[in-house]
């Protein structure tokens, strides 16, 4: 995660922390995405291996900034979901990401 990424997921947790005592009754998934090019490395496997390790980086460090564990959730969609289907570059960067998603329990 980048410098620019690790300060916008502290002011998320703080704005999540912000919250909490108003409404108790959220979770949050953390879901990772990678782009539509196969990946196969001893680090990373599969691209589901590479969208897990994204999205479990992000709700640790949101675990670090004082974020509740039992609310939080992180799931792989590797490359099932693009934002942008074309095989250019600038599609494969819009594609490589973390989207957080609240959802009421």
């Amino acid at each position: 995660i980048s410098k620019k990424g690790k300060v916008a997921l502290r002011e998320i947790a703080e704005h999540i922390k912000a919250k909490l005592d108003e409404n108790h009754n959220w979770s949050l998934f953390v879901e990772g995405h990678t782009d539509q090019q196969s990946i196969s490395t001893s680090r990373y496997p599969s691209n589901w291996h590479l969208g897990g390790a994204r999205a479990a980086n992000v709700v640790r460090i949101l675990i670090k900034e004082g974020v509740p564990a039992e609310r939080l959730f992180a799931a792989s969609l590797a490359a099932l979901r693009p934002i942008d289907d074309r095989a250019t570059k600038e599609a494969y960067a819009k594609n490589r990401r973390v989207e957080l998603r609240f959802t009421k329990l």
